[in-house]
């Protein structure tokens, strides 16, 4: 309870924070969360750690996380079990030497030995209450060091077991000032000494003398020790010292060699909110910083020029950061930064982020109301961009935007009403098309003119659609069949004839592209595509050669390497054309459920890749490297009215326009690659039981009665899709098995003997190491060695001869039956048959057990009762027996069975189990998989705890179309998330049978099992 009240009083300071919707995610990084969905204990995380053996702790405000990548291992305080967590609140984590875990928890110091899974609580040092510890490191020597909110340090000296205390008195020169703060221990890298922060300021303890150091006792006159609040320790990859001064309100960089400080910077938050005091500062691989204050501010400080950025959770975009503060950071080899959010682990890759989001309605605030940016424009450092009413300058380093209203405010509910903009060759002047003029901007005097066309051209005064620049050439089409072209030097117009087949469809041209290699070329939808003929002086029309008959409808085209030209078009997706040879190919690439369908605005970058965009959704393909890349950005998702534009910067970037944001896109971080791994094999679990790993050396031993078993594993990873897996039990498995992304390995009715479990994954085309995990399964005492030998020494004696023989013969046919049956699993490897066959031996053997006892019991006591006892267990067997080949039988048929069932219960538990069956008769007519509610029954039993002052309750009804069967919530001591083999089966097994799915869930304090009636 008291931790729970505690939990509550962080959650409420923490998410009473104000909201921040206003003020965007200036950061180009993205973030996912893994929260309690996933199996977290609790969203409320603390802490990181990353033991030896490779898994990942997170330390949360109700337990103790093991993270494998895929499944989680939850550790909580059970107040019954001594040798259980002593406090669900976790704030820090170290190991020692011997491989042990070390918590500071809400109340004392927890041990955790994973070879045991126990724990050993301190929650008081010579008769006095430890309360809250909040820090706890290992120093050098190994021995542990931990902090508490009211008394001061403490040293456990682990060979001895004997623990040192160094209060916070303030009483001497040389002694701890006050108690250190959250994030306040660390060991000194290159010296036996620990550094502290505290709310009197600074301290250095010297271990080998025992002397502090601070403001009061300075000998040597540091800069860093002034007396001040301070408070977030870290230190970076090259050993410098870095905290918050929240008396000076600086980030302070301090040289632990030279003893300078070489930094010390400013925060400035947008909101108004005070930046300080610091709560945490987390350093990544590249030395950024990364802060979280008490008052709900973030700032990201990059290591090259140490300008803060200030970055917010907003709650109406999923891809921001999941809370306003975080406790602590952790960095993945991939280069994934990972933070201890109040809600959850928020995760995300600044060394493969490979876009930066601008969004211009911050300063543009009506931006979105219509169709947002209509075209782009690179001046270098600036971006000229324009929207159905203004001229935009957007300058992207500082943020910065100008705006000019146009001079012609037009309908721009047409696509093509929307105005255009092109530089001149000096990028002094830009063109703009409106739907029916054309107007120069000057970039210096900032003022608009027309330039008319000659009202004696075709095409004059009609609509215009498209403005192409080809050199000094300024092209403006229309609804016409003619390309006008002005010649910007000398100012003179001319007229070249588009050249339409007899009975063209309504005409107007959307794109034109150029290259040296391949020419102007114009896109005109239903009509085709026509390229400019210098020799004839018109454009022709030209229907490439291996292109189906009837394309004419393209949604863009751009001019490739070489004679390339790359077209996109809505039936097929994106094609080669060779401009030269007049062949048509279409290009494999299939996302998106086809082949860019329906993708527009396609551009090719400078290292040739072709990019086109269909809303939030964007492609990208390789040509040289056949490879291809589809991805969604999480904006815009609600609306569709807009269109994409997408603009080759000079830089080699690629600027995206999506309404109201700008996509700036740097194509160099694409083709980084996933890094390698090693897979962490977590637990085995046969029936009833879990075996975790905790050293990938361990080997696994298992019972005659535990050859049904299922393996975990996976990579310690933030982008699971990134890899798949393949798996093979040696000595069993022929072949390795596909898994896919699957990270579970499932085997059933394994013979007895020596194995090896090997996992490997696969990333980008690529093997990675595998993981290997000797096993042992028992042998059957009747295969031993001794036990055949004690046969032999019978038949020496002239004694059982008889029996000998008899049981050779039934051996040799167990044997041959056992080698058929193993051989045809071998071939069938049908997942769901084992499944179902997996289900109906998936009675508990403790159940057995636990039936014979009470029997044996009763034979004594009451006869009468122990014969009606009997008969209730042999009816059990034989509905098993009688119905073991059928899929399914009436739910009628299934209730009487269970009845039998829950009578032997009741007479195990009395008045600690309680069911009802609350089932109309309407539905007894329809079927159940045979033994489904005995096995539901049972999973609630094993995992939940049954006493008389407290019963387990158990419900049976329906809630069409399914059949449920709720049990209260009074989960047992171990909790074991990622293995659910039963109910995995269950699940298998009705997807076969059924097209509704298995639910599983937890509601209203119940734990609800919803199966599909047949």
């Amino acid at each position: 309870m008291r931790t729970l009240l505690q939990l509550g009083w962080w959650l409420v300071c923490l998410l009473t924070a104000p909201r921040l919707l206003a003020y965007p995610n200036v950061l180009p990084y993205e973030f996912t969360a893994i929260q309690e969905q996933q199996g977290l204990s609790n969203n409320f995380v603390t802490n990181f750690f990353q033991d030896r053996d490779g898994f990942l702790w997170v330390a949360t405000g109700d337990g103790l996380n093991r993270f494998d990548g895929s499944h989680f291992t939850t550790y909580r305080r059970q107040h019954h079990q001594p040798n259980s967590l002593g406090n669900g609140f976790v704030h820090d984590i170290c190991q020692d030497r011997q491989g042990r875990l070390w918590l500071a928890t809400e109340n004392g110091i927890s041990q955790f030995d994973p070879a045991t899974q126990r724990f050993q609580n301190f929650f008081s040092v010579n008769g006095q209450p430890l309360g809250m510890c909040s820090n706890i490191v290992c120093d050098h020597d190994g021995n542990l060091w931990f902090t508490t909110r009211s008394t001061g340090l403490y040293r456990y000296r682990i060979r001895t077991g004997r623990f040192d205390f160094f209060p916070a008195s303030g009483e001497t020169l040389r002694g701890l000032q006050s108690t250190a703060s959250k994030n306040g221990l660390l060991v000194d890298p290159q010296r036996p000494g620990l550094w502290l922060a505290t709310y009197s300021g600074l301290h250095y303890l010297d271990i080998r003398t025992g002397a502090f150091f601070h403001a009061r006792h300075n000998p040597q006159k540091l800069p860093i020790f002034n007396g001040t609040y301070v408070s977030a320790l870290t230190l970076d990859s090259t050993g410098r010292l870095i905290f918050a001064d929240n008396g000076q309100r600086k980030v302070i960089i301090y040289d632990l060699k030279t003893r300078r400080i070489e930094r010390a910077i400013t925060l400035r938050s947008a909101t108004g909110l005070s930046e300080f005091p610091l709560a945490t500062i987390f350093v990544d691989r590249n030395r950024n910083l990364w802060t979280s204050s008490w008052t709900y501010t973030l700032f990201h400080i990059a290591a090259d020029t140490y300008r803060p950025t200030e970055f917010f959770h907003r709650e109406n975009q999923r891809t921001s950061i999941p809370a306003q503060f975080f406790w602590s950071g952790w960095q993945h080899p991939d280069g994934s930064v990972w933070l201890a959010t109040a809600n959850g682990i928020a995760i995300t890759n600044p060394e493969r982020t490979f876009y930066r989001v601008h969004d211009l309605e911050r300063a543009v605030p009506n931006i979105n109301q219509y169709f947002g940016i209509t075209s782009l424009t690179d001046a270098g450092d600036s971006w000229w961009l324009t929207t159905p009413y203004y001229l935009l300058h957007y300058f992207p380093a500082a943020e910065r935007l100008e705006r000019y209203p146009l001079p012609v405010q037009e309908n721009v509910d047409y696509a093509y009403h929307r105005p255009q903009t092109l530089f001149s060759e000096d990028q002094q002047t830009l063109f703009i098309r409106f739907s029916s003029t054309l107007y120069r901007f000057d970039v210096r005097r900032k003022t608009f003119t027309p330039l008319p066309i000659p009202p004696d051209l075709p095409g004059a005064g009609q609509g215009l659609t498209y403005l192409y620049r080809q050199g000094d050439y300024l092209w403006a089409f229309g609804y016409f069949p003619h390309g006008l072209r002005l010649h910007l030097p000398t100012g003179r117009w001319q007229s070249f004839p588009i050249c339409l087949d007899p009975g063209a469809a309504a005409f107007s041209v959307v794109m034109a592209s150029y290259s040296a290699g391949t020419g102007l070329w114009l896109d005109a939808p239903f009509n085709g595509l026509f390229r400019f003929s210098e020799e004839q002086q018109q454009f022709v029309s030209v229907k490439p050669k291996g292109m189906l008959s009837g394309r004419t409808h393209l949604f863009g085209l751009a001019a490739g390497e070489g004679h390339t030209l790359w077209l996109l078009f809505p039936e097929d997706g994106l094609g080669q054309y060779d401009t030269r040879s007049g062949t048509y190919r279409f290009r494999e690439v299939p996302e998106w459920g086809s082949v860019h369908p329906q993708f527009i605005a396609p551009i090719t970058d400078r290292a040739g890749r072709i990019w086109s965009a269909r809303y939030n959704k964007f492609s990208v393909f390789s040509p040289d490297l056949k490879q291809h890349l589809a991805f969604s950005l999480s904006l815009n998702e609600p609306t569709l009215q807009y269109l994409n534009y997408l603009l080759p910067l000079r830089n080699g970037r690629v600027l995206a326009a999506m309404k109201g944001f700008l996509v700036e896109f740097f194509p160099e971080k694409i083709a980084s690659t996933t890094p390698p791994a090693r897979p962490l094999i977590s637990s085995v679990s046969p029936t009833d039981t879990t075996f975790l790993i905790h050293h990938q050396g361990t080997k696994v031993s298992l019972a005659v009665g535990q050859n049904n078993f299922s393996i975990n594993y996976s990579i310690l990873t933030s982008r699971s899709g990134d890899y798949q897996y393949r798996y093979r039990l040696e000595g069993y498995d022929e072949k390795w098995v596909e898994a896919g992304t699957r990270t579970t390995a499932n085997y059933t009715k394994i013979p007895g003997g020596d194995y090896v479990f090997c996992v490997r994954a696969v990333a980008d085309g690529v093997e990675l190491p595998e993981t290997r995990l000797a096993m042992h399964v028992d042998i059957e005492f009747y295969r031993t060695v001794w036990f055949q030998l004690l046969l032999v020494l019978g038949i020496l004696g002239g004694i059982g001869t008889f029996v000998w023989v008899i049981y050779r013969s039934q051996t040799q046919q167990t044997e041959r039956l056992h080698h058929l049956q193993m051989q045809a699993t071998r071939l069938q490897r049908d997942k769901t048959e084992i499944q179902y066959q997996n289900l109906i031996n998936h009675l508990n053997p403790h159940f057995l057990f636990n039936s014979l006892t009470s029997v044996s019991s009763l034979i004594i006591i009451d006869p009468e009762q122990a014969s009606e006892f009997l008969q209730k267990l042999s009816a059990i067997y034989r509905y098993i027996l009688q119905n073991k080949e059928k899929e399914a039988v009436s739910l009628e048929y299934e209730l009487a069975f269970v009845q039998h069932y829950i009578s032997l219960q009741k007479s195990r538990f009395e008045d600690g189990l309680q069911i009802t069956l609350q089932v109309p008769e309407l539905y007894l007519s329809r079927g159940i998989v045979p033994v489904t509610l005995q096995n539901l029954f049972e999973n609630a039993i094993k995992h939940n705890t049954i006493e008389d002052e407290k019963p387990l309750f158990i419900r049976v009804y329906v809630e069409e179309p399914y059949l449920c069967v709720a049990n209260s919530l009074q989960k047992k001591n171990f909790v074991e998330t990622s293995n659910r083999q039963g109910l995995e089966s269950l699940k298998a097994l009705y997807s076969y049978l059924s097209d509704l799915p298995i639910v599983i869930g937890e509601q209203d304090g119940e734990f609800v099992v919803k199966v599909p009636l047949l």
